[in-house]
């Protein structure tokens, strides 16, 4: 699958490397700053054998500006759960998992109702999607980072901040390691976004995927199936 890049027009001189690590300073420690409506998580799915999955995941601090929403094929996660004995959802299925990538953002907001063909009571997107990444190879990443910062939020705020994990990374205010994902899979990470050619401006605030939010973090609480 072809990789490809948006972003809004006033980040075009940002590098990826530059914009990330703004982003990741920006959210900050997940685990080490996991305090009273500090974090909103939300997810959707797997359903096997539906699945795909994915996650948006929100700091609500006034210091910070910093929204995410990562789409993952689910297979990993999926074994994952199966493997500790959880049972899909039978009533919030997903769209099938065929796609991947990254959107990043400042908020994130509900959709109206009146814009769905279809309305569901508890959908978000972000406000605006500053950088989209389309077709990264990138699943099982999510989806292992997910449990591993679930465990570091939940269990053991000690455990390592700095896994060869892009996802995890950026989550625990490294972007480090999503560059060099980002690099093994030949995207140049130093070039000015509209210097690349994999890169292309938002010629509007564009429609954005949406997520069902089915699981919500908010201190000690967690839900990640649907």
């Amino acid at each position: 699958m072809t990789v490809t890049i948006k972003y809004q027009e006033q980040f075009k001189n940002e590098t990826i490397s530059s914009y990330t690590y703004w982003w990741a300073t920006d959210f900050g420690d997940i685990a080490l700053e996991l305090g009273e409506g500090e974090y909103g998580f939300y997810s959707a799915g797997p359903n096997p054998p539906t699945v795909g999955i994915k996650f948006a995941i929100q700091s609500s601090s006034p210091q910070s500006k910093t929204a995410i929403v990562m789409e993952s094929k689910g297979i990993k996660a999926a074994m994952i759960l199966e493997a500790n004995g959880v049972k899909p959802s039978e009533t919030a299925p997903l769209t099938p998992g065929n796609s991947e990538g990254l959107e990043f953002g400042e908020y994130l907001v509900p959709i109206p109702d009146s814009n769905l063909e279809d309305p569901q009571p508890h959908q978000l997107q972000l406000q605006q999607v500053q950088l989209k990444f389309s077709g990264l190879d990138i699943s099982d990443d999510i989806d292992i980072s997910v449990f591993e910062v679930h465990y570091a939020m939940l269990i053991d705020n000690s455990y390592p901040s700095n896994m060869d994990l892009g996802v995890y990374g950026l989550l625990r205010g490294n972007n480090i390691p999503i560059l060099e994902i980002l690099k093994s899979q030949g995207i140049d990470v130093n070039t000015p976004l509209k210097d690349l050619a994999i890169a292309s401006q938002f010629d509007v605030i564009t429609d954005v995927p949406t997520i069902d939010t089915v699981g919500v973090i908010n201190s000690s609480e967690i839900s990640l199936t649907a």
